[in-house]
């Protein structure tokens, strides 16, 4: 009679731990509301406030241009939550080049500064086409949510619509593996008249929601193109963060473009000094041109000046001396005008007689 009541008991307390296991796993798998997860996936981010970002932009293969296949550009991020240092410098694949051309821009809430290459084009270009006093830089820490091209980060914006335009239908979430990490699959499509788009996202919630995958297939009237987005997870001190993005597209079933991005170095959320916003952390030479706000600048050594003045030189005697030469210039040539004009004169009156 005892052994029969013990097997009852046995028999139900297994019935009840085999219930709250399933309940346990069922409360586990509660599939999240799409935009809860994005959300997620920004918070986290958020989280980091400071920080340090070095990385290699390899572009493996161009449909732009095949001069943009020779390139590694080095892109080095520094952070705070009111300013933002970005430097990128242009480096030849398989040439070492100690001292590469570099342009750097610093953000901060009270001025715009752009640094551009040291390339009087790019100065005029730069001044005639951008309009800098409109511009911000986005945090740097986006990195690896979304495919996006650094050359252009600017027009990025940090929010929900990274990972789920407005317009998105037909959405939903399903649970998935990826490279043994559980993830959540967001999956949508979008439609338009001559437009349909349909995208899945993965995304590990053990990663601190980091984005591991993304494919999205888009179809215009003239063309269809595949888009695969890929990240190698790392944990840098407290944060997942990549340490490999890889973006491949394909059109027409031909892979047209292919980037890797590699992160050298990544600190977060450990201090960085306010001076390494200063253009005095730059090692600008004397007279070097620079935009801020939309206007053409110079470094004297100390400070932004609207005059470069040379040593020794106050600016309106470099002003003198530039219309000195000129005049000197304009007069030469109206000189030696004059000359052949009076030997092209004679020669006809002689011709005449």
């Amino acid at each position: 009679m005892k052994n029969k009541r013990r097997q009852q008991v046995i028999g139900l307390l297994l019935i009840e731990f085999f219930f709250l296991q399933g309940s346990v796993c069922a409360q586990e798998e509660k599939i999240p509301e799409p935009l809860e997860l994005v959300k997620q996936v920004l918070n986290q981010r958020k989280k980091i406030t400071i920080g340090y970002i070095q990385l290699e932009q390899h572009y493996i293969k161009s449909s732009h241009s095949k001069n943009y296949e020779r390139l590694i550009v080095d892109y080095s991020f520094w952070f705070k939550p009111d300013k933002i240092k970005v430097k990128h410098c242009n480096n030849v694949k398989d040439q070492k080049n100690d001292n590469p051309p570099c342009a750097t821009n610093v953000w901060s809430s009270q001025a715009r500064t752009m640094v551009p290459m040291d390339d009087k084009y790019a100065v005029k270009y730069l001044m005639e086409e951008l309009p800098f006093s409109s511009m911000h830089e986005p945090p740097p820490w986006m990195i690896g949510i979304a495919p996006m091209d650094l050359g252009f980060f600017k027009n990025y914006s940090f929010d929900v619509t990274l990972l789920l335009p407005d317009d998105a239908e037909q959405i939903e979430i399903t649970p998935d593996k990826i490279g043994g990490y559980k993830t959540w699959k967001l999956s949508y499509q979008r439609r338009r008249s001559d437009y349909y788009q349909e995208t899945q996202t993965w995304i590990a919630p053990d990663l601190d929601y980091l984005v591991l995958k993304s494919e999205s297939l888009e179809k215009y009237s003239f063309m269809t193109q595949k888009w695969r987005y890929e990240n190698k997870p790392k944990k840098y001190g407290c944060h997942w963060f990549p340490e490999e993005i890889i973006t491949i597209c394909e059109k027409e079933g031909k892979v047209t473009d292919e980037e890797k991005i590699k992160i050298i170095r990544a600190e977060f959320n450990q201090n960085v000094s306010d001076d390494e916003f200063e253009l005095k952390s730059l090692g600008l030479p004397m007279g070097r041109e620079v935009i801020q706000d939309s206007t053409l600048k110079y470094w004297d050594g100390e400070k932004l000046v609207g005059t470069f003045v040379g040593p020794g030189l106050p600016s309106q005697e470099i002003n003198h001396n530039k219309m000195r030469r000129w005049v000197f210039i304009m007069t030469i040539n109206a000189l030696a005008c004059a000359y052949i004009a009076a030997r092209i004169y004679l020669k006809n009156e002689k011709n005449k007689r």
